[in-house]
Formats: C-alpha cells, structure tokens, sequence
C-alpha cells in the first residue's frame, strides 16, 4: 500500500482526529507534501485508521528507520494494494476498539507491538526487514513511470532504492550506488 502526503496536518486534521486528543492542531509530522510513502500496517483505534510509514524525521535506531503512526487525512491513497504478508489481529474489548493490520512480527501479540512502538532491537529489526520486502513489493511509482518511458530493462537495489538500466540480468546483481550484491534478480525488475 502507498500513499501520497497532500498536508501537513495541524490544522488540516479532521475532528475525529483531534476529538480523542491522539493528535492536536499544533502536532508535528516530518513529511513531504506530494511525496508517496510506503504504508507498513493499519491501526484501527479510537474510530479512526491510523499509517504506520516512515517519515522524513531521519530518526533512525541502530540505523534502522523508526516508523511512526499518522493520521488518514494527510493522504490519499495511491496503491490500494495491501502487502501480502500482511495479518489481521483484533485487541478490541469493551473499553477500546484496537485492530491492528500488519506484517507478522507486530500482529502476533499486544506485547510484540508494544515491542515495537518501545524501540526494541529485536522489534526494530523484525520492521527493518518487512521494511525492505515491502518496499520492493510495491516501489516508487516515479521510478515505475520513468522505466516505462525507456525501452529497456531497470533494476532497482533494494537496499538504497537506486534504479539504472540494465542490458542483463545476471544471476548476481551489484548496484552502481551502494555497492550491494543481490542474488535475486527479480526483485530489481521495475
């Protein structure tokens, strides 16, 4: 799933979204109006869904991105496509409607979640690498429409996200920015 930033948020926050006090009209979201994220899960909490993406903070631990939690009416959606790694767990009881839509590691339990939100290395890690599937699952769509105007193959590294065009695809692929080897060439193919 992705989406593309089209506010800032604080005063362009809806009402529901500012009625539980989750978010107020002076919140701070590090985030790029037109710029498409990648979407890593779906909270549903408080009567609202909430995205779980990385911003542009540059907050990073252990060098991995953190993702963090942004209100629904700083996007629209742009890739309707959900990940299909992706699993439903519902927390709700008869105080709190929480239902939590996600790669594995932070579906299996409150706690894992938790884990996740606390900025625990194992949880941080686990994100780090649906982070990497996901973003090759569904790339940039900027990328994707520059691919389609060339005649030719083009690779993307999934590492740093860097595309060039290729005249093979050999079973190893070394990508001219990073430096970083794949083995597995079909997660390049734009």
């Amino acid at each position: 799933m992705r989406v593309r930033c089209k506010n800032l948020g604080g005063s362009d926050l809806g009402t529901l979204e500012t009625a539980n006090g989750r978010y107020m009209r002076s919140s701070i979201f590090h985030v790029t109006v037109g710029r498409e994220y990648t979407v890593f899960g779906l909270l549903f909490s408080s009567g609202m869904p909430h995205y779980l993406i990385c911003d542009d903070n540059d907050i990073y631990y252990d060098n991995d991105a953190i993702p963090v939690w942004h209100p629904p009416s700083m996007f629209a959606v742009t890739c309707d496509r959900v990940s299909r790694h992706w699993r439903v767990a519902n927390w709700s009881n008869s105080e709190q409607y929480f239902v939590l839509i996600g790669y594995p590691e932070i579906t299996e339990s409150p706690e894992a979640y938790d884990r996740l939100v606390d900025a625990d290395p194992a949880a941080r890690y686990a994100f780090y690498k649906r982070k990497q599937l996901a973003e090759l699952e569904f790339p940039d769509s900027s990328i994707e429409q520059v691919a389609q105007l060339i005649e030719g193959d083009w690779l993307q590294c999934p590492f740093c996200a860097d595309a060039w065009q290729s005249n093979s695809l050999n079973a190893l692929v070394r990508c001219p920015a990073c430096r970083k080897i794949s083995n597995d060439p079909r997660y390049y193919l734009i």
